[in-house]
């Protein structure tokens, strides 16, 4: 399971073989998960025996949507202490859900219904105003204004079905609905 999510993932593990290596790694794990395989081609590189590959790539410990990687660390900050400082409720009741859409990556702002009366509206421009602090979120700022890739919804954070905890951050599958509580 990748931490954060009831998601299940294939996480690649690096581990340092050369003995010229300027650093020991046994598997270090880098939030990063793939599907090892057989690589299918007749290229140089597998004519000298590397015929394995990484496919189906991607990050579980970062927010990926639409290109933008933002540090999941990062966004800590803005859930659990800026948001309910500026709006009001508790860390808990502040979620970003990333989940693959038909068309792109749909990064969703959760807020607890009770959390706040303010509108979807001012929540948005807050957050998307404090995003600009962390590190790649003036870019994330821009793509997702111009691409309308952030909406926020006012619902129950999702939780996790063996612990019902709410984690700040939530992955969803392609085209994976959950239901709250």
């Amino acid at each position: 399971m990748a931490p954060l999510t009831e998601v299940e993932v294939d996480s690649l593990l690096f581990t340092s073989l050369l003995p010229t290596a300027a650093t020991v790694l046994i598997n270090v794990e880098m939030d990063d998960a793939g599907t090892l395989g057989d690589a299918r081609c007749d290229c140089s590189l597998s004519a000298l025996g590397l015929t394995r590959q990484i496919s189906n790539i991607f990050s579980y410990g970062k927010l990926t949507g639409q290109g933008m990687t933002l540090i999941g660390g990062d966004l800590l900050n803005i859930l659990e202490n800026i948001l309910p400082g500026r709006f009001g409720g508790s860390p808990t009741d502040y979620q970003i859900v990333e989940r693959e859409g038909e068309q792109q990556t749909e990064i969703e702002l959760r807020v607890h219904p009770s959390a706040t009366e303010a509108s979807e509206d001012s929540v948005k421009e807050f957050f998307l105003s404090e995003l600009t602090n962390v590190y790649g979120g003036s870019l994330s700022r821009r793509n997702w204004v111009q691409t309308n890739g952030l909406r926020v919804v006012f619902a129950e954070p999702y939780r996790t079905r063996n612990e019902g905890k709410t984690h700040p951050l939530h992955l969803l599958g392609t085209g994976e609905r959950q239901r709250t509580g």
